[in-house]
């Protein structure tokens, strides 16, 4: 008992900041500032938001601006109904191909002319063989094959391409060459039969 009463004083002082006296007084009234109280701004409500300009048109969904386009595929598709479902668009911009083997096709073009720029020829052989094995007269692929077995030093299949795309296309885009790439392989080597 003794220990609280010499301890209450000095609670005393620390809450009012007075000095003890050697009587005990009565604690007066404590004075309290207000504290600011800040609030958060509330959230807007759907009643308050603004009304869109029913005037303006949309932007088309096949809209010529590559970034409108392109943000279009970007947003989702949602479906809520007993969970929640979202998907996005498949990109519009390249081309729809009817069957797996075009779009096959198509890569493996793609590939063997970058392929051939980067002269990388046995994995542009490899992809334009594939071409071929799927559209036997692609001209463009044949000649290109051509061009890619003779960079490897094949010459004797290098000419038969080469006369094979002359036969598909004699007046074709890249007749010149394959008549200039026969005539530096000419006499074409004959390719021995397995």
């Amino acid at each position: 008992m003794r220990r609280l009463a010499i301890m209450l004083p000095t609670i005393a002082v620390l809450l009012v900041g007075q000095a003890p006296s050697q009587t005990p007084q009565a604690p007066g009234p404590v004075k309290t500032q207000p504290v600011p109280v800040v609030s958060a701004p509330l959230p807007p409500s759907p009643d308050h938001a603004p009304i869109l300009d029913q005037g303006t048109t949309p932007v088309p969904l096949n809209s010529s601006s590559p970034i409108l386009r392109t943000l279009r595929r970007m947003e989702p598709n949602c479906l809520d109904a007993i969970f929640h479902l979202c998907w996005s668009s498949p990109p519009a911009d390249g081309p729809l191909y009817k069957s797996y083997e075009q779009r096959r096709m198509a890569e493996d073009f793609e590939l063997g002319d970058d392929y051939l720029k980067r002269k990388n020829y046995r994995g542009a052989e490899f992809r334009f063989e594939d071409v071929l094995q799927i559209e036997p007269n692609n001209a463009e692929a044949t000649f290109k094959l051509a061009e890619a077995l003779r960079n490897l030093s094949r010459n004797a299949e290098a000419c038969a391409h080469y006369k094979n795309y002359l036969g598909i296309a004699p007046d074709g885009a890249f007749a010149d060459r394959a008549k200039k790439g026969l005539q530096k392989l000419s006499p074409c080597p004959v390719v021995p039969v397995q």
